[in-house]
């Protein structure tokens, strides 16, 4: 989703877009499919179905395909299953993905007493960051001034009118002690409340551990003042809804909105079954403590399966957990209520260190699914011979091919996708995001690779697809590239993470708020569903042999057959969670597949 010139949004917030040419380039691949479509009707031959990943074309008409033709890669779908799919490499036949630099940021670097620093570069965003926020402060300060000036200026000659009329000096005097008295007793039970307030706080919230430091109190001030800035730069374009978790980053962005545009906010909260409860309260503590209408959407568990195909063509993207088309669901119920242009705290983890343990959980995760890929992907690489013609040659070829055993799809396909399938000496095959661009850091591509291919199809795409715009302020430019130059001591310490956000919002939300761990929020499979029969009903539809034979790199059977053994697993077993999306992603495949291959059947002319 390319920016428009003036978007705050940074690098990290928009997707790629699809490009099959250098004159078609679209931020839906559905809407570059039908253009493609358009511009092909009544032209000899066929451009849509050109071999390769770069968009080719044909000038001899086509022949009878191998497959549905039209629809997904083989090549890609493999690689996709396997956490393989270069950047810049789309699912869909003859269609690539463009998308913006990674920015090039790096976070710090260590001094000889082992503290750290923000890089030369981090220190030259965090100084423009601060002397633009000092600039502000010192324009109100001097505003405050004038008018402290002008209204002191009044109290005087009030005060010498006033003085012409007391009474004597003695009882001016007498009136002078009785209120120097009152003072005093007044500011010692001030005092004294004052500290039996700090220490019931103390008592009911635990700190944040760690010692604070003057730089600490530096960069929290610059990043708030950044956070601050990002909200309110989307609040001049008209947004007036904030999606409201009850984690401490939607919190943040609830609580900023209200302040900079008091009245005029909706805050807006999912009720699913498998939302955390907590944040659920808290959620209505912050909107009640923000001053803002709270509106909570129900979202039925019976809805969710009938929702799986539409969320999946509205992201144009496999889903691989529940939660991606409940937000479908919330974004559709949002808009028939009236919300259009709503703020995310999308992205906040993933520039601010919010889950110190997240790189190593996701490697786990990538090497658990490489594993069971396994037993559904074909031995070998039946329909990869990307670039030949399919006559009775090349079937015949292809059927030797694919008696053929090989070493799952990592030969005669694109060299792009045999680099990513490449292992490593002990038989490791490289992360995902080790494939984009290696002059960015690892930090920045772990968090495009989350962003871009998990976590904004379901934001952007999602509620794009029922008229809803979503910003995400964390991943705008400004305070992007504060949060991304910020020394990593000062936002991971001691196990907690995003610790100098947490610091610099005390005061804007609840301690429990402030304080809460990160809640897990893959934990829900189908069989842990109220609706798990209608799941399975659909899962059986999807991952049948004649869908599965579509794809042309699945084995017709190993899908149904593993869908048998999940049935049989406990919901709670860290199995369910691995099988279940696989199960997702094969689904979503099917789903996508077909309706490239109906998009890509052109008319006649």
């Amino acid at each position: 989703m390319s920016a428009s010139p003036g978007d705050p949004s940074g690098p990290l917030a928009i997707l790629p877009s699809y490009q099959a040419t250098s004159e078609h380039t679209e931020d839906s691949v559905w809407r570059l499919l039908a253009r493609l479509c358009a511009d092909a009707a009544g032209q000899p031959g066929d451009v849509l179905r050109g071999s390769g990943s770069k968009g080719g074309t044909r000038d001899a008409p086509p022949a009878a395909p191998r497959r549905d033709a039209g629809g997904l890669e083989p090549a890609a779908i493999a690689a996709f299953l396997n956490h393989a799919l270069m950047p810049n490499e789309s699912l869909f036949e003859g269609v690539r993905r463009v998308a913006p630099p990674l920015p090039r940021v790096h976070r710090s670097h260590h001094r000889q007493d082992g503290t750290e620093l923000p890089t030369r570069e981090g220190q030259a965003l965090i100084a423009t960051n601060r002397e633009a926020r000092l600039q502000e402060e010192g324009q109100a300060r001097v505003a405050t001034n004038r008018e402290d000036y002008r209204h002191e200026d009044g109290q005087a000659r009030i005060a010498a009118h006033r003085e012409a009329h007391r009474q004597e000096d003695g009882q001016a005097r007498i009136a002078a002690h009785r209120e120097a008295r009152l003072q005093e007793e007044g500011q010692a039970r001030v005092a004294t409340n004052r500290e039996a307030h700090r220490q019931e706080d103390g008592q009911a919230h635990p700190t944040l551990p760690g010692a604070y430091s003057h730089d600490d109190d530096e960069f929290a001030r610059t990043l708030l003042s950044a956070c601050s800035d990002a909200v309110a730069v989307r609040l001049r374009e008209g947004a007036r809804d904030v999606s409201l978790s009850g984690g401490v980053d939607s919190a943040v962005l609830c609580m900023l909105a209200a302040r900079l545009a008091p009245g005029r906010i909706r805050a807006w909260s999912m009720d699913v079954h498998f939302a955390d409860e907590t944040e659920r309260r808290n959620a209505r503590t912050v909107a009640r403590l923000a001053g803002v209408e709270h509106v909570d959407v129900p979202i039925p568990d019976a809805v969710l399966p009938e929702l799986f195909e539409p969320a999946v063509l509205a992201n144009e993207s496999p889903i691989l957990n529940a939660r991606a088309i409940a937000s479908f669901a919330f974004y559709a119920e949002a808009r028939r209520h009236g919300a259009s242009v709503m703020l995310s705290g999308a992205g906040a983890d993933e520039v601010l260190m919010g889950n110190p343990g997240a790189l190593a959980a996701a490697l786990a995760r990538i090497e658990e699914d490489r594993r069971l890929v396994q037993t559904v992907l074909r031995p070998s690489v039946d329909s990869l011979r990307l670039g030949n013609s399919h006559d009775a040659a090349g079937a015949e070829g292809d059927r030797r091919l694919a008696r053929a055993p090989v070493d799952n799809l990592r030969a005669n396909h694109p060299a792009s996708i045999a680099e990513a399938l490449a292992v490593d000496n002990l038989g490791r095959a490289p992360a995902p995001w080790s494939l984009s661009d290696t002059s960015a850091s690892e930090e920045v591509r772990y968090a495009a690779w989350v962003l871009r291919e998990l976590v904004l199809p379901p934001e952007l795409r999602g509620a794009r697809a029922h008229g809803i715009t979503v910003h995400t302020p964390y991943l705008d430019t400004r305070c992007a590239d504060v949060a991304l130059a910020l020394p990593e001591s000062s936002l991971r310490r001691e196990g907690v993470g995003k610790w100098l956000f947490r610091h610099a919002v005390r005061g804007l939300v609840p301690e429990e708020v402030r304080l809460a761990r990160k809640t897990p929020r893959y934990g829900h499979t189908a069989l842990s569903s109220p609706v798990r029969a209608r799941w399975l009903e659909l899962y059986r539809e999807w991952l049948s042999p004649a869908r599965m034979e579509a794809l042309g790199v699945i084995l017709p059977e190993a899908p149904l057959a593993l869908l048998e053994r999940y049935t049989r697993l406990q919901p709670d077993t860290p199995e369910a969670s691995v099988v279940d999306r696989l199960l997702m992603r094969l689904c979503s495949l099917a789903m996508l597949h077909a309706h490239a291959v109906r998009l890509r059947s052109c008319p006649e002319s």
